[in-house]
């Protein structure tokens, strides 16, 4: 999945997942193949059963503002996953990561998850992954029931970034994984020469195995 931090990078923010994990009707009208971000501010969250939904203001590609209507899960799932009708207010700046409209802009969107600016912790929670063979380690598969937490932190001078993460799956995890590391910010370091870039051949060669 594609990483929602590096789309507001500078905001300190907590992400909630809004998507349905048992649909009331058909997915059909959305193209769950792709996605696509939203940048706009709350105008409305219609926090109803069996979908709530979202209404984002934002600006076209037309340069003109419009509004963004975004389905979501029930309201007992979002609880859940820890998703509150006060953590959306109308005016908060967000950013919609969603699941397109076949039909096209404008249209209702299938919500995977939403960004919102909460004090120095940016905390993606994450579910509706694809089962995958390596999904949790290389050769160590995972189910639907697959759920992460992270949470990026700066250290007091600015110049580390804490990543933690969590993850669970009861399919074939015991109890929840959790890991710790520090990002150092480093630009004096400079890119590797090409000849020392990513080998393409290399990097799919786990597959063999």
């Amino acid at each position: 999945m594609r990483r929602l931090s590096a789309a507001i990078a500078g905001l300190a923010a907590t992400a909630f997942f809004v998507a349905p994990v048992l649909a009331h009707h058909s997915m059909s009208m959305f193209d769950t193949s792709k996605e696509v971000l939203i940048k706009g501010k709350v105008v409305r969250f219609d926090w109803k059963n069996p979908h709530m939904y979202l209404i984002v203001e934002t600006v076209g590609e037309d340069g003109k503002k419009q509004l963004i209507q975004g389905e979501g899960l029930a309201i007992t799932q979002a609880l859940v996953d820890g998703l509150h009708q006060k953590d959306l207010p109308v005016g908060a700046p967000v950013v919609m990561r969603a699941n397109p409209n076949r039909s096209g802009p404008g249209k209702t969107v299938r919500l995977l998850d939403v960004t919102t600016q909460d004090g120095e912790t940016l905390v993606i929670d994450t579910i509706a992954f694809e089962p995958n063979p390596s999904g949790l380690f290389v050769n160590i598969p995972s189910s639907a029931q697959k759920h992460t937490i992270e949470r990026l932190t700066l250290t007091d001078d600015r110049r580390r970034l804490r990543y933690e993460s969590t993850v669970e799956d009861p399919e074939y995890l015991g109890k929840p994984s959790s890991f710790t590391m520090l990002w150092d910010y480093r630009p004096d370091l400079k890119p590797p020469p090409r000849s020392e870039a990513c080998d393409l051949a290399i990097a799919r060669r786990y597959r063999e195995y």
